[in-house]
């Protein structure tokens, strides 16, 4: 039966990964830690581990159909392989503390900083996105229609913070990525899509490699997940180019709310 689980929660973010250019990260941690009640250090090495395969199912849709910025990718990737390493490392040191006391139940720091940071994020993104679906994008000039190019500064800046995601968060950083590459860069959904999923592969892919030589590693709960996600990743991924950029934008949205809500259920559930 919790095979069966990660199954359906594979195939759920699958379907968030191949739309929206997510990792899947969105609805893998908060389940892990809400309904399985996995501890935050495996929940976030598990999650990064199936993103390797569900985001490379989801970037090689998006290659085969010529979406992806392969420049983009690149700015985006090398700053975050360097915040990834030190991200895997911290979680493995705050996984290391003591328990401390509430309401005479211990709660390891990692639930408090995981759920907290998890929060403020998800909160922000999800109403950030909503609010601006039907606005035009500040990555393009609206009096040509032409689209303005952020520096090299802000992709790295971007990438560094994208990199802590899957080693800390278990994340893709694909809500970080997405909204930049649509508001502030002007690409179409579907680019910022298609570009995110193939930052997410190598850096996805290195935080893996970097929890295997931490000794973090549940090959059977990755499994579970993948025989869900990557069909699921791919089949949606091709599908995306149907859907319009503001339901996008909304459908981005609520799923950060939703996570957002799923995570709080799963901290208040390991208090009481």
């Amino acid at each position: 039966m919790e095979y069966l689980l990660l199954f359906l929660i594979g195939i759920i973010a699958g379907f968030f990964s191949g739309t929206f250019g997510v990792g899947g990260g969105f609805i893998v941690v908060p389940m892990l830690y809400a309904v399985m009640g996995l501890p935050p250090e495996v929940v976030v090495s598990t999650s990064a581990f199936q993103m390797v395969g569900t985001s490379f199912s989801g970037a090689i849709t998006h290659v085969f159909n010529k979406n992806i910025k392969y420049k983009a990718v690149f700015y985006l990737t090398l700053p975050a392989l360097v915040s990834s390493y030190f991200g895997v490392y911290l979680t493995k040191f705050l996984a290391q503390d003591e328990k401390i006391a509430f309401n005479n139940i211990g709660i390891s720091q990692s639930d408090v900083v995981l759920t907290s940071i998890l929060v403020v994020l998800f909160l922000s993104m999800g109403v950030f996105s909503i609010t601006q679906a039907k606005r035009t994008l500040p990555g393009i000039n609206a009096a040509s229609g032409k689209k303005k190019h952020a520096g090299v500064i802000y992709y790295a800046a971007v990438g560094l913070l994208a990199g802590f995601c899957p080693a800390m968060l278990g994340l893709g950083g694909g809500f970080i990525m997405v909204p930049f590459l649509m508001y502030f860069v002007g690409f179409t959904p579907v680019q910022s899509a298609a570009a995110s999923l193939g930052q997410i592969f190598f850096i996805s892919a290195a935080s893996t490699f970097f929890y295997f030589q931490a000794g973090q590693f549940h090959p059977y709960y990755v499994a579970a997940i993948l025989f869900g996600s990557i069909p699921a990743a791919s089949f949606f991924a091709h599908r995306s180019k149907k859907y319009s950029p503001e339901k996008v934008k909304v459908g981005f949205g609520i799923l950060c709310l939703l996570a957002m809500l799923i995570q709080i259920a799963g901290f208040v559930k390991k208090l009481f």
